[in-house]
């Protein structure tokens, strides 16, 4: 199978999407030494190794990032492990789990040395999670692009609003792989895996309305 285009259906609020953020998970793991807490000074605290980089995270917004239309990228850490031999021990190992959503010519070296750029610590291990999804943002001249919006405009009798998602979806596979792609969906994308997330009968009818217009007339 060697398909042309590709549709992600993820909630867009039936509006069309472009582009999105990229996304790299990485964990970062720090090691220290144990040592009773009543006495701290005998051994190595690994939480407070990983300070440098929970400090960068914390103050990226004065980053210096690439002018993207996909505007800045964000980056959050998502979970912070620590193995210590009781509560009331020195932790011996700590790591930080960071989900990034990169954008528009950000690498996997770039977003690394922005991660480490405070730490002087030399006991750690980096470690990705998962491949490196690319941001993209298909050009708005694009044929399929313009294609999509002429069967919105059939579907709806309105113009298309056109959208960047934040987040990142299979899209940074499929354009990886010259795979022309958009997104569409019912939902809204801003209450992605909240426990308040709903879709409304009406906007899943909408998207299936116009899923079928645009397969059945593609050329």
């Amino acid at each position: 199978v060697k398909p042309s285009y590709c549709v992600i259906c993820e909630p867009s609020d039936l509006k069309i999407v472009y582009g999105h953020k990229g996304k790299w998970c990485v964990k970062i793991t720090f090691f220290g030494k144990t040592a009773h807490s009543a006495l701290p000074e005998l051994g190595k605290n690994a939480i407070y190794s990983a300070y440098p980089v929970i400090r960068t995270i914390v103050e990226g917004k004065n980053k210096k990032f690439y002018v993207s239309p996909l505007g800045k990228p964000t980056f959050t850490i998502t979970y912070i492990d620590s193995k210590t031999n009781s509560l009331n021990s020195v932790p011996y190992e700590a790591s930080l789990y960071i989900d990034y959503r990169s954008v528009l010519g950000e690498t996997e070296n770039s977003i690394k040395n922005f991660l480490l750029k405070n730490l002087k610590e030399k006991n750690f291990v980096f470690e990705p999670q998962h491949t490196f999804f690319p941001a993209w943002v298909l050009d708005k001249t694009d044929k399929f692009f313009s294609y999509t919006k002429d069967v919105y405009k059939f579907c709806f009798n309105k113009e298309a609003s056109c959208v960047l998602w934040q987040f990142c979806t299979n899209g940074s596979i499929t354009m990886k792989h010259k795979i022309t792609t958009i997104g569409f969906g019912p939902g809204n994308p801003f209450l992605a895996h909240c426990d308040n997330e709903y879709i409304k009968i009406t906007d899943i009818l909408s998207a299936i309305k116009f899923y079928s217009i645009l397969t059945t007339n593609l050329k």
